[in-house]
This record gives C-alpha cells, structure tokens and sequence, in this order.
C-alpha cells in the first residue's frame, strides 16, 4: 500500500460506513472502489493504490453479503453467475472473430491501395510520356 496516513484514515472510516450500509441495505451495489472513494474524498488511483484496504473492504462485504443466504440460494446464484459468464465468454468469442474480421479487411484494403497507388503512378509515367511526344510534334 502506498498511501499516506490521511488517506488510509479517511478510507478505513468510508469502509465501515459502508459496511453498516451493505448490513442494513445488503446492496452488492455498494461494493465499488468509485463509491469508496467518493465517500472517503480520495482519488480513485489512490484507492487503487490501497490493494490490501481494498482488499479487505471487498473480503468484509461479501462475508456481509452472503450472511444468511441458504445453500439452495448460494447453487442457485452461483448458477446465475455461471450462466452470465459463459454469455460474456461468447459476446467476447463474437468479438474477437469481427476484429479478427476487421483486420483481414484493413489488409485487404491496404493491398487494394497499393494497387492503386502503382496504376497511378504508371498512369502519370503514361500520361508525362504522351504530353512530351505531343510537345516534341509540334
């Protein structure tokens, strides 16, 4: 951790705040570094910067979270969460091939302008030899 005292005291004080309010509310939107920072009137980097505080802040609300909670609503979220993750690993499959799809076609184009870029100049070679042989008829 590389922050100075003043900010590790404001975000110790930020977390149990929110602490009491994920107890009372059990809101896992709670559960930010943007909204520890906001509430500790310190700069997201320097949260970032506070990993183990972070750290234990996340550990602390998850254990706060999932006071409660029976097994068959811990399978079933759990179930929940594995379902949006294989949904994000196909989205990000998808995406993957359109970039890759991307890219072929930047190299097609690329190709296409240099192609292009050689025409033109033996068009100008052209067109500089026959505007110098009507220069030379007359």
């Amino acid at each position: 951790m590389t922050v100075n005292s003043s900010s590790e005291i404001a975000i110790r004080k930020a977390a149990r705040t929110l602490l009491s309010e994920i107890k009372v509310s059990k809101d896992p939107a709670l559960v930010t570094a943007v909204l520890l920072a906001e509430r500790s009137g310190v700069s997201r980097a320097t949260i970032n910067r506070a990993t183990d505080l972070l750290a234990a802040f996340r550990i602390d609300a998850e254990q706060i979270l999932m006071e409660g909670r029976t097994e068959t609503q811990l399978v079933s979220e759990n179930a929940r969460l594995r379902e949006r993750m294989t949904s994000a690993e196909e989205k990000a499959a998808g995406r993957r091939a359109e970039v890759e799809a991307l890219k072929e076609s930047v190299r097609t184009l690329a190709q296409q302008i240099q192609v292009l870029a050689l025409d033109n100049d033996r068009l100008r070679s052209d067109l500089d030899s026959l505007e110098r042989l009507r220069s030379l008829q007359s």
